[in-house]
């Protein structure tokens, strides 16, 4: 398999996972949501590995430590936790953007 095959691959699988999650998100409790687009994010944070051209953001990557490290320390089991821990990260995130950009 190519290079492209293979970029092709990861983005299909990346959409029929977001379609799947989109679907079972109907049936499951609320909870798993969170669960898989925090899935979603790694996969995203780890897409410019895969991808030709795209460029690695060195924020994502410290982001993705993080939740690695939070769901490691159980820190994630509760609503609350993970509210307060969406809300840091989108905090970070938006500095970072706002850092960043051009305007």
């Amino acid at each position: 398999m190519d290079k492209k095959e293979k970029n092709n691959n990861s983005y299909l699988e990346l959409a029929t996972f977001v379609m799947s999650c989109a679907r079972t998100s109907i049936d499951e409790p609320n909870r798993y949501g969170f669960i898989r687009l925090m899935d979603i994010y790694r996969w995203l944070a780890d897409l410019p590995q895969q991808v030709e051209g795209l460029s690695n953001e060195p924020i994502l990557n410290e982001i993705r430590s993080e939740l690695d490290a939070a769901n490691d320390q159980r820190l994630l089991e509760n609503d609350e936790q993970r509210i307060e821990f969406a809300d840091s990260m989108i905090r970070k995130l938006v500095s970072h953007l706002k850092e960043t950009s051009d305007n």
